[in-house]
């Protein structure tokens, strides 16, 4: 029996192989091989599928899974944090955009208002699968540019829903306002934040506590899946679009312990379906279409992007952010999205688009999706150069006022102090260690929302985009005696080293970085010491994988300090010379343990000596050492009092240490 969307998806796949393939060759991005993928199979080039339909359907499916794993990975803090950006970004660039559209069709070209409305409203989306996705993989949705796009993308997606509902009445028909319609809308609006409330606190902790408890890896996958499809079905019967539910089906998800397990089972089947979707996308773009008219397309296109480009400028410029990140956060949203297919599907229903121009927006729709890749990936590069021109000094730092805050003199010492650039996580960290050895430090973040929280906590932010060297200057960098760069961004990276190095030749400056391929180039400009993420990850692993093999502490830091030498140049080899080795005889010895083990209360150890626990001779594992309070005891003796909460530090057999946990139901550290 032949399955016709067997054949297609076989179809699919094979081809997206190669064209991958091909594209990888030549460096291109993987997202603009699907989308390749998709113009050749697709109905308006060589006509390969046939169950276009299953198809959408199954690239639906990878929009939801997308979302859905994006709202594991946030949380219902992190989007508190970014409403201003929600509300008031996402109000500005739907808004302006339309308004913008309208006055250049109506008034310049002539076209009917109710036309010059819907275009604006198609141009005022942009594609929340692709840019999410994109940002994710580069690390950057916690940069300021990428919570910009999130916070955009959201209101966007709600704003589609009334965009919908008002499509009808530009094409003449009479809205008559129902008591379902009224309360669908107050269902929106009460409905969806007390769901994610009870869901997150109550509802979902407690189904996924009794799923887990069975110890089933498929019944926690089918219930995880459930959750995002039920959730999402659900919001859609209301009116909200299958996108935005399964993000907040995440969003509850990722307010349980088990978002991390819940993400790794997920992610699989988001690729295959999101790649799906990307071909689906290419699949609209007419060849023959676009061949007779090219002329005619690459000028509109050029105009769309550009125009997209200067709302989300003045929006982010309006946002109080600096002129770098608003041309970055430009660069990322300036296409037009796929939702802007679902609302011409309902325009067309009253023709507000002619043929001609409908097909000619639908062409330009697909390659503003298809260069969003080159257009982000090119951000920083073209930021760059458009920051040559005369900007305005107060537009370069933000116009955010009530954050560009001096750091007082009578509080700080700006002399000899340690400047941090950026609040992430490393930053946060670096800044903790800095306050307990009481170093006198300043730090330096993008995020108006997080400077403004952590200033009434008393935290030293201050408020400006680092590339800046008036920024730099005040905070005292060159009065610093270190600076420490820690953020996502590499190009950014690269201008801030580059930037500290000419106002302060001797300051010491730590650059911390993805990937080992920066290290190189951020010494060049100036850095210190650079730390990759990637290699330092694997250097902790080894460590402790040497020290459970009982390896001699100076040999373990010998060789780590072998592999970190000359850039990592060690652990960029394929192939480890024969010299790099431990020892002729390394101390390795599978049958003898070191374990540490935590004495609770309940323990029967508790309160006795070593002679009346007869560790050795009744288990066959011996204590070394044991810690209290922090302190490190050494000198035990068989009259020595074990109690509660004594880190333990045994030796002996694997199968008797586990036999000793097991038995005394002893937490392992």
């Amino acid at each position: 029996m032949e399955i016709p969307l067997l054949r297609d998806l076989v179809i699919i796949f094979s081809l997206s192989v190669v064209v991958i393939y091909g594209c990888r060759q030549v460096k291109l991005p993987i997202l603009v091989g699907l989308l390749v993928t998709g113009m050749l199979v697709g109905p308006r080039s060589f006509g390969l599928i046939h169950e276009v339909h299953l198809v959408e359907v199954m690239a639906e499916i990878g929009i939801i899974l997308l979302l859905f794993s994006i709202g594991i990975e946030f949380s219902l803090k992190k989007l508190w944090q970014i409403r201003t950006l929600v509300l008031v970004g996402g109000t500005l660039q739907v808004g302006l955009t339309m308004l913008g559209t309208f006055a250049v069709t109506h008034y310049l070209l002539g076209w009917a208002a109710t036309q010059a409305w819907f275009l604006g409203m198609l141009l005022s989306l942009s594609s929340t699968a692709i840019v999410l996705k994109l940002y994710q993989e580069r690390g950057e949705m916690e940069t300021m540019q990428g919570r910009l796009a999130l916070g955009v993308l959201i209101f966007q997606d709600i704003a589609a829903v009334l965009m919908i509902l008002v499509t009808p009445m530009l094409g003449g028909e009479v809205l008559e306002t129902s008591s379902l319609d009224v309360f669908r809308l107050v269902l929106i609006g009460l409905g969806v934040p007390l769901f994610i409330w009870l869901g997150s606190q109550y509802v979902l902790p407690w189904m996924l506590h009794r799923v887990v408890s069975t110890r089933s890896p498929e019944l926690f996958l089918l219930s995880i899946v459930s959750i995002c499809f039920a959730v999402a079905w659900g919001f859609s019967q209301i009116g909200i679009s299958l996108a935005l539910g399964a993000f907040l089906a995440g969003l509850v998800i990722s307010e349980s312990e088990y978002s991390h397990e819940a993400f790794e089972h997920v992610l699989p089947f988001r690729e295959i379906f999101t790649s799906i979707f990307f071909v689906s996308a290419g699949m609209l773009l007419d060849i023959g279409y676009l061949w007779e008219h090219l002329g005619l397309v690459l000028s509109v296109l050029l105009a769309v992007l550009v125009f997209k480009l200067f709302i989300l400028l003045v929006v982010a410029i309006l946002l109080g952010m600096p002129l770098r990140t608003a041309w970055i956060a430009g660069f990322g949203l300036c296409q037009v999205g796929e939702f802007a297919f679902v609302l011409n599907t309902t325009g067309s229903r009253y023709q507000l688009l002619s043929p001609d121009n409908e097909q000619l927006f639908l062409t330009v729709i697909v390659l503003t999706m298809m260069l969003t890749s080159f257009l982000i990936a090119g951000a920083p590069q073209l930021t760059q150069s458009l920051l040559h021109l005369p900007w305005p000094r107060r537009l370069r730092a933000g116009l955010y006022k009530g954050l560009r805050l001096q750091i007082r003199s009578s509080r700080y010492d700006l002399q000899d102090h340690l400047v941090i650039v950026g609040y992430g996580i490393n930053g946060r960290n670096v800044a903790r260690a800095a306050k307990r050895a009481q170093v006198p430090y300043v730090v330096l973040e993008t995020n108006p929302d997080t400077v403004r929280s952590e200033q009434a906590l008393g935290e030293p932010l201050v408020y400006g985009d680092a590339t800046q060297k008036a920024v730099l200057n005040r905070v005292g960098i060159r009065q610093a005696r270190t600076v420490v760069v820690v953020i996502a961004e590499a190009t950014a990276t690269r201008r801030i080293v580059s930037a500290i190095r000419e106002l302060n030749p001797s300051v010491y400056l730590i650059a911390r970085t993805r990937y080992v391929r920066e290290v190189e180039e951020l010494r060049r400009l100036g850095a210190n010491e650079v730390v990759p993420e990637e290699f330092e990850t694997a250097l902790e692993i080894f460590d402790r994988v040497l020290t459970q093999y009982l390896v001699p502490r100076p040999e373990i830091d010998h060789l780590v300090e072998e592999m970190r030498s000359g850039n990592y140049g060690l652990l960029r080899q394929e192939v480890l010379p024969e010299t790099t080795e431990v020892a002729q005889e390394p101390n390795l010895h599978p049958e003898i343990q070191v374990t540490t083990l935590l004495l609770n209360a309940a323990c029967s150890w508790n309160g006795h000596s070593l002679q009346d626990i007869h560790l050795r001779a009744e288990h066959g594992v011996s204590l070394v050492a044991l810690r209290r309070q922090g302190k490190m005891l050494l000198d035990l003796s068989s009259e020595t009092i074990l109690q509660a909460d004594d880190e333990l530090f045994l030796i002996g057999p694997p199968e008797k240490m586990r036999q000793v946990a097991q038995l005394l139901r002893i937490e392992v550290i």
